[in-house]
């Protein structure tokens, strides 16, 4: 089950070229499971309802003065080695109960 999720990720994540790949809602989960895994920023976040290119694409509004409140924290830098040794003792513990 895991080994087509990940195939599915390198074949389409590495845009810059960068060995390995984020799998997002992992990565998501682990900063909410290890706050210490992650450090955020708080920045204007809006998901976009009317336009024609990006609708339903949710949008940060990286300027200082954005028209949006700064409300929603995103992260903006992860610890690579924990969500690597978090994500292998989920996907172990997983394995174990499939088993």
């Amino acid at each position: 089950m895991i080994d087509p999720m990940i195939n599915h990720y390198k074949a389409t994540q590495n845009r810059h070229q960068e060995e390995g790949m984020v799998i997002h809602d992992a990565a998501a989960m682990a900063g909410f499971i290890d706050g210490s895994l992650v450090r955020t920023e708080k920045f204007a976040v809006t998901v976009e309802l009317a336009g024609q290119l990006m609708i339903g694409r949710t949008v940060v509004d990286r300027r200082l003065h954005a028209p949006v409140a700064r409300s929603v924290d995103v992260a903006t830098w992860m610890d690579r080695e924990g969500y690597l040794k978090l994500l292998e003792k989920m996907m172990q513990s997983f394995a174990q109960e499939t088993a």
